[in-house]
C-alpha cells in the first residue's frame, strides 16, 4: 500500500497488535493496522523532527477536518440550541470547538465537540454543552452521531449525515432534569462550510408548541495542529 502519513502509531494498542503480528495476519483483509499503526507495521520510518503532534488526527476522523478548530459567533438575539438564552436581551456570545482528542486503546476515535454561550446582557450566565462527534465506519453517506450533555440539565444524541463540507444531525433522544415548555420535541440542525464561515442553521419544535429557526454564522479564531 500507498502510505500518506502522518508516519505516527495513532492507537495506543499498537505495540501490543505487533506483538500479536496483527499487521501480517489481517493485511490480506484489512488496511486498518497499516493505516493506524504505520510506525508498528513497517510502512514507514517515524522521524522525531516531522512530528507536528503527539495526537494526529486518526485517518478515520479526516473527513471532519474541515470544521475542526474553535469558532466564535457575536449573535444579537436570544435563540440558541438547545435552550434559548433568556437572559440575553443583547443577544449572546458562543464559541464551538471541535478538537482532536488522544486515541484510546480500542473502540472507534471520537473528537471533543463543545459549545460555551455567554450573555451579552449578563456574563455570568452561560449555557455549557460538552460532548463528543464520531462518524460510522464504511458508511456512505457518512453518517455522524454527536452526544453531550449540558450544564441546563439536558442530554442528547443527535444523528445524522456527512457530505462533503456539509452535515445535517437530528434530534434523536433527549433526557432533561426539569421539564419546561423550552424543552425540544423535535430538532435539526445543518452545518456549512461557507468559506470563511461556518454556518449553523436550527430548527427547533418546543414542547409548549413554539417553533425556532435562525443561521449563526462562525468564525473562525483557533486553528488546531493535527
Amino acid at each position: 500500500m500507498t502510505f500518506s502519513g502522518p508516519c505516527q502509531d495513532i492507537y495506543g494498542s499498537c505495540d501490543h497488535w505487533g506483538e500479536q503480528n496483527k499487521c501480517e495476519i489481517m493485511r490480506p483483509a484489512t488496511t486498518f493496522f497499516d493505516v493506524n499503526c504505520a510506525v508498528t507495521c513497517g510502512q514507514c520510518k517515524f522521524v522525531n523532527s516531522t512530528v507536528k503532534t503527539k495526537d494526529p488526527l486518526p485517518p478515520l476522523l479526516e473527513p471532519f477536518q474541515w470544521i475542526l478548530g474553535k469558532w466564535e459567533v457575536q449573535y444579537g438575539r436570544d435563540l440558541a440550541f438547545p435552550l434559548n438564552m433568556v437572559n440575553a436581551k443583547y443577544g449572546y456570545r458562543e464559541q464551538l470547538t471541535v478538537a482532536n482528542q488522544r486515541v484510546l486503546m480500542f473502540g472507534t476515535p471520537y473528537l471533543n465537540f463543545s459549545t460555551v454561550t455567554t450573555s451579552k446582557t449578563n456574563p455570568r450566565d452561560q449555557h455549557v454543552s460538552l460532548g463528543f462527534v464520531t462518524l460510522k465506519p464504511a458508511s456512505n453517506p457518512i453518517g455522524v452521531s454527536i452526544s453531550s450533555t449540558t450544564n441546563t440539565g439536558i442530554t442528547m444524541i443527535e444523528e445524522g449525515e456527512m457530505d462533503g463540507e456539509n452535515m445535517k444531525l437530528e434530534l434523536k433522544y433527549l433526557i432533561t432534569l426539569k421539564e419546561s415548555k423550552a424543552t425540544p420535541v423535535k430538532a435539526v440542525r445543518y452545518f456549512k462550510w461557507k468559506k470563511p464561515y461556518l454556518e449553523e442553521t436550527v430548527q427547533i419544535n418546543r414542547k409548549g408548541g413554539s417553533f425556532d429557526y435562525f443561521t449563526k454564522y462562525f468564525t473562525k479564531i483557533e486553528n488546531y495542529i493535527i
